[in-house]
C-alpha cells in the first residue's frame, strides 16, 4: 500500500496528482476543505473516479460543511466571489454525479462537526 500526503497543494505539480490517481487500486482519500481544485485541474476526474469505484477502489472525500460557522468565517477571511461554501457544493454535486453514473448510492453519510 502506498500513501501520499500533500500539505500545500500549490506546491504539488498536476502530474503528481495524475500519478497518484492512476496508481490507486484499493483506496483513494481526499481530505481538503473543498477539494475544488481537483475538478479544475482534472476535467475528466468524475469519469476517472467512477472507473475506480467500478473496479472496486474505495473513494472517500472529507469535506467541510458548507453551512457551518467555520465555513462562514473562512469566507469572510478570504473575501472572494467564489465562496468556500460554493466550492464545497460544487464538489458535492460532482460526487453525486459520480455516484449516479456508477450506480452507487450517494455516499453522503455525513456527520457535522463544529
Amino acid at each position: 500500500m502506498r500513501e501520499a500526503g500533500v500539505t500545500i497543494r500549490n506546491a504539488c505539480p498536476t502530474s503528481v496528482w495524475e500519478h497518484l490517481l492512476d496508481g490507486a487500486h484499493h483506496r483513494l482519500t481526499f481530505a481538503g476543505y473543498t477539494n475544488y481544485f481537483l475538478w479544475q485541474q482534472h476535467p475528466r476526474l468524475g469519469d476517472r473516479l467512477r472507473t475506480k469505484v467500478e473496479s472496486g477502489c474505495r473513494v472517500r472525500f472529507l469535506l467541510g460543511d458548507p453551512e457551518s460557522e467555520v465555513t462562514r468565517r473562512r469566507e469572510e477571511a478570504e473575501g472572494v466571489p467564489l465562496t468556500v461554501s460554493t466550492r464545497i457544493r460544487i464538489t458535492l454535486d460532482a460526487l453525486d454525479r459520480v455516484d449516479r453514473a456508477a450506480g452507487t448510492p450517494s455516499g453522503r453519510g455525513r456527520q457535522d462537526f463544529e
